[in-house]
């Protein structure tokens, strides 16, 4: 978290070269976003042994003693030490600093915290590095509109913008029916357009979509399914309410407004539209109901997001319609089970260049210690089930390459000479 926040969302997301605004200890590749809330979630709280030890959390107490601060999250660590996001971030910091923070003494820890200081205080030189030695090449990220019109030339910008490539999220459209949303009364200021009516809502969305693609969008996201159903009804625009108090189903049918505009959009620009799908907000993070968009919208291509727990209906669609396709970054993170799983229930279902893995990490570590596990247990169910699925070696080889590089190069960037050669496309990778 010590590069912060911005609004409702990272800083990162919003900002070119957002540096962390104080050193970077190995508390806070530990208490980041994703397996610092699995350890909130499992009853931790080693903000409370800081506050009692007169520090104002745990990354401060990181910084006074390192040593006591490691100490005071191993039982945490222990207990989580199976998950894959635990697994994901000491397999990364093995991988790039040869120590394992299950078993490491407090030299070690101490040693360790020197090292991510240090690395994280040129943090944009320290990921090109980390991705050269991972064999990554580029990335994708998701951000928010506003970053389009940020035209910082800082040579932490630079460097950042020469490995990463953006994907705009379309959520904060979505919350733009609340008057007092941050994000959208910037977003209001930057265009020069207030939306209160059909009319200025595809102005003010025309006006985003361009200022996106002239700085090299390359397609939109969504994560609604995190708080409502994916059923995006189309709407008549005299259904909907365009201002002042709203009930319930008033928000939800201007939303649905909303998300048909940026479909419309996204497909007439060719860009592929990534959604979130399955992992939290259970049953309605169902993909079922994005039937009805992949029919609505066949020209464009509509990428499921994890799917797990449903794998099922996610490879049906991926099946059934030709512009559905599966990436199942944060499976392994989740959970590595969950990554085989999907592998073996679609590996002999859809069809191979719909599948792409990306990692969806909050560190640099956890993207390179995810990168790890894909590539092995990939490498596990290719060898198993080859026979079964009547491949030979070489030709495993040739799915693997695709999967984890081809794929993504080709659904993102169609007609490119390619992004280098690397056996993996990192996408969906976010710093915290």
């Amino acid at each position: 978290m010590a590069v912060g926040l911005h609004h409702d969302g990272f800083r990162a997301d919003a900002e070119w070269g957002a540096a962390p605004w104080r050193d970077v200890s190995v508390v806070d590749l530990i208490l980041d976003p994703y397996l610092g809330g699995a350890i909130a979630d499992a009853g931790f709280d080693p903000h409370r042994a800081a506050r009692l030890g007169g520090h104002a959390d745990c990354f401060a107490w990181a910084v006074a003693d390192p040593a006591r601060a490691c100490e005071a999250l191993a039982p945490a660590l222990r207990a989580l030490r199976l998950t894959g996001t635990a697994q994901s971030v000491q397999r990364g910091i093995e991988a790039l600093y040869g120590v394992d923070i299950f078993t490491a003494d407090t030299a070690a820890w101490v040693q360790l915290d020197a090292r991510v200081r240090e690395n994280y205080r040129q943090m944009f030189s320290w990921h090109a590095s980390v991705m050269e030695t991972m064999g990554l090449t580029q990335a994708i990220r998701p951000v928010w509109p506003e970053m389009y019109w940020a035209e910082s030339r800082s040579a932490d910008a630079v460097l950042e913008k020469g490995v990463i490539h953006t994907l705009m999220r379309v959520d904060a459209f979505m919350e733009m029916w609340r008057e007092d949303y941050p994000r959208g009364r910037d977003l209001v200021a930057l265009t020069g357009i207030e939306p209160v009516d059909a009319e200025s809502w595809r102005a003010f969305l025309d006006r985003v979509f361009d200022v996106a693609r002239r700085h090299g969008c390359l397609g939109t996201k969504q994560a609604q399914a995190y708080w409502r159903p994916l059923d995006f009804s189309e709407t008549a625009e005299a259904d909907v309410k365009w201002s002042g108090p709203r009930t319930q189903e008033e928000v939800r049918r201007w939303q649905d407004w909303v998300m048909h505009e940026c479909f419309r959009r996204t497909e007439a620009w060719g860009w592929p539209h990534q959604c979130h799908v399955g992992t939290h907000n259970l049953p309605h993070s169902n993909p079922a109901p994005l039937e009805a968009v992949a029919v609505r919208y066949p020209g464009m291509k509509l990428v499921l997001l994890h799917a797990w727990p449903y794998l099922e209906q996610a490879g049906w669609l991926a099946r059934r319609y030709a512009n559905v396709f599966l990436d199942q970054c944060w499976q392994v993170i989740l959970n590595p089970e969950f990554f085989r799983r999907a592998l073996r229930e679609w590996l002999g279902y859809v069809p191979l260049h719909k599948l792409s893995v990306g990692h969806d990490a909050t560190s640099v570590e956890m993207a390179a210690g995810a990168c790890c596990m894909v590539r092995r247990i990939l490498g596990d169910v290719l060898a198993q089930e080859g026979s079964a699925l009547g491949i030979r070696p070489s030709e495993a080889e040739v799915v693997a390459v695709d999967m984890l590089h081809h794929n993504a190069v080709r659904l993102y960037c169609p007609g490119s000479a390619g992004i280098g050669q690397s056996p993996i496309f990192l996408s969906d990778y976010r710093q915290s």
